[in-house]
């Protein structure tokens, strides 16, 4: 069960910070049946990504945006991210940004849910790793697993 707080900080961000949001998707500071601080981050279509409070709280400081999305690769996978901005623009997996994933390796989710985005279920697998787990998800290997 997590318990929910609203800082003023999320509660009523300034207006000119406001302008153009949608309030039905600000991000809530909650807290875990273990008392972990945790912020949940509602995306569009209602799906609700879930990290740590100290890691949200790290990329609102590099000035990441707070509104996310769910995006695919193509392959049936997706993914939570966010728009970088500037003049060279492109879509940041937030999985990535909170570990600070490397070029080369590849970030996967021990729980297999791309919501859940505390550390914790964040895991490193580099491409040779993505290869064998994409053989055993298609029954090659004997489906004995790694």
């Amino acid at each position: 069960m997590l318990k929910t707080s609203y800082p003023d900080a999320l509660r009523t961000p300034p207006a000119a910070f406001r302008k153009g949001r949608k309030t039905d998707r600000l991000p809530r500071r909650v807290t875990d049946a273990n008392g972990h601080q945790l912020v949940q981050v509602v995306l569009k279509g209602g799906i609700i990504a879930t990290l740590d409070a100290a890691d949200f709280d790290k990329m609102m400081t590099l000035g990441i945006s707070d509104q996310w999305c769910r995006f695919g690769d193509g392959k049936n996978h997706s993914y939570v991210g966010v728009w970088g901005h500037g003049a060279c623009a492109t879509m940041l997996m937030v999985s990535r940004l909170i570990v600070d994933a490397p070029r080369g390796q590849v970030v996967r989710f021990a729980d297999r849910d791309p919501a859940n985005l505390r550390r914790s279920n964040l895991v490193f697998a580099t491409g040779f790793a993505k290869q064998r787990e994409s053989a055993v998800k298609a029954g090659q290997n004997g489906g004995t697993g790694w």
